[in-house]
């Protein structure tokens, strides 16, 4: 299994991290956007700024009516290991016929787990 780790945890940087209690439950306990608490035990500890979309951004995604056989993985254990998809985030851009909305750009990466 893959970790990716992006920035540093050092004096005079700026931080986004993620405190648990410990790794067997994952309790978040803190939560650290941009170098500030923005959440504690559960509770929402700043404001959130409304967003405004365009209209245009809305009902954008058109699915078909899912069902729970949808969510069900079929991923076959070969000698421990199982290959699966995942997502990287590649970074953003500026969709090219609109100024309103940003595009995060992602990649197919193929990786086994074990």
């Amino acid at each position: 299994m893959r970790a990716y780790v992006l920035g540093a945890i050092a004096p005079g940087k700026i931080a986004d991290l993620l405190l648990v209690d410990n790794l067997e439950n994952f309790k978040v306990k803190k939560v650290i956007a941009s170098g500030q608490i923005v959440a504690e035990d559960g509770k929402l500890t700043v404001g959130l700024k409304e967003r405004k979309f365009d209209v245009r951004a809305y009902k954008s995604v058109k699915l078909d009516k899912l069902n729970i056989e949808d969510m069900m993985p079929d991923m076959p254990v070969k000698q421990g290991e199982v290959e699966v998809n995942a997502i990287d985030f590649a970074g953003y851009t500026k969709a090219e016929e609109s100024n309103f909305l940003d595009i995060a750009l992602t990649k197919l990466n193929r990786m086994k787990i074990r």
